[in-house]
Order: structure tokens, then C-alpha cells, then sequence
């Protein structure tokens, strides 16, 4: 474990992964890791996830459009 253990990996950050995201993507990110299994799937269909962050259906497709091009 790092020495400065956090729930998003410092690399986030420190690679600037961050830096190629907007915030919807950034929000998106937070709530997919938060709710994946030990695989790193979610099972939450786009309307939820839409509810849950408050966006609507064409920004969640460019956040996890900008997930894919960061390589996120």
C-alpha cells in the first residue's frame, strides 16, 4: 500500500490523467470506480447514472467519451 493511500489512486493526479478531463468526465470517473465490482464493471444503465450525476444524456456521452480518449 502507498504511503498516502487514498480511494483514487494518486496516480490520477500525479500522471495528470486529470488534467485531460472535464469535469463531467471527472465526475463520471468518481462515480464508476466508486460503484465497480472487483472487475471494474458497472452495472448502472445510463439513465441512472444521468439521475445520480445530473447530466443529461449528451453529457454523459461526451464524459465517457473524454474517459476513452484520456485512456481512462
Amino acid at each position: 500500500m502507498p504511503k498516502q493511500f487514498s480511494w483514487v489512486d494518486h496516480r490520477l493526479v500525479g500522471d495528470r490523467h486529470i488534467d485531460k478531463c472535464s469535469a463531467a468526465a471527472a465526475a463520471l470517473y468518481l462515480f464508476l470506480v466508486t460503484v465497480s465490482d472487483a472487475k471494474g464493471l458497472s452495472y448502472y444503465a445510463d439513465r441512472s447514472i444521468c439521475s445520480r450525476l445530473s447530466m443529461d444524456p449528451a453529457t454523459l456521452a461526451a464524459a465517457r467519451a473524454n474517459l476513452i480518449e484520456a485512456d481512462l
